[in-house]
């Protein structure tokens, strides 16, 4: 590999890398703070439950097929609608008015969430040395787990804040 290709490949991964720790970042934050949205809507644990069935039932049903329109239409366009799908989910999830609407926001943030795994990581299959794809996809890998263990940190901390600002706030 040239200097100037290893440097764009560089480039590549390092951008994917934030792609997914961003991702499961943003999987993540919404946690801890999940329960007191459904509390506020008047509903339980059972309905936190039900909307974690509802990510990871459409994350299972439609990976493959996310790999398939991959192959099919290319890595770029299916990581760039799945990005934006997991955009307007998450934002939804601030304007969501009721506890069915927070569970099918979460469904369709599972369906967008399963067009980057599979794109991502086929597209270091496609851009890495051979000799060298394990190691790129393992740090994919790693950022991703980065993202899991900072997304719940940063929810915390949001909830943390917002009652030390309560707080501080009392006369």
């Amino acid at each position: 590999m040239s200097t100037q290709t290893t440097r764009k490949f560089s480039s590549i991964l390092v951008a994917l890398a934030i792609c997914v720790a961003l991702q499961m970042t943003g999987f993540a934050i919404v946690l801890p703070l999940f329960a007191r949205r459904f509390e506020s809507f008047g509903v339980g644990v059972q309905a936190l439950g039900v909307s974690e069935i509802a990510y990871a039932l459409t994350s299972i049903i439609t990976a493959p097929l996310a790999g398939m329109l991959a192959d099919r239409f290319g890595r770029r366009p299916i990581l760039l609608l799945s990005l934006s799908g997991n955009v307007l989910a998450f934002g939804g999830y601030l304007f969501a008015t009721s506890t069915w609407l927070l569970i099918l926001l979460r469904g369709l943030a599972g369906i967008f969430t399963t067009g980057q795994i599979p794109t991502i990581i086929s597209s270091v299959g496609d851009l890495a040395p051979e000799d060298r794809r394990a190691r790129y996809i393992g740090m994919i890998m790693g950022s991703a787990s980065a993202g899991v263990i900072v997304g719940p940190l940063l929810g915390g901390l949001m909830n943390v804040s917002k009652y030390v600002l309560k707080c501080l706030s009392i006369k």
